[in-house]
């Protein structure tokens, strides 16, 4: 017999802050048109959810941090 129960799946995803280009932008006392220059030039690693949308993951934006920290 065919059985109709549904099975719903579970996603697991790790805990990460989402921030937008405007978010970055305030949190690096730059303006939002810096960001979007480090993103085109993949200085800052960013996903592309739309036209002109852009997400960061808070993981990124601290490793783009470590690595432009005048030492």
């Amino acid at each position: 017999m065919y059985n109709k129960t549904k099975i719903k799946s579970i996603i697991i995803v790790p805990d990460y802050g989402i921030l937008t280009l405007e978010e970055v932008a305030k949190i690096m006392k730059v303006s939002q048109k810096t960001v979007y220059r480090w993103v085109a030039a993949k200085k800052l690693k960013a996903a592309k959810i739309g036209h002109k949308t852009y997400r960061v993951l808070e993981k990124d934006l601290f490793k783009f941090i470590e690595n432009h920290i005048s030492r």
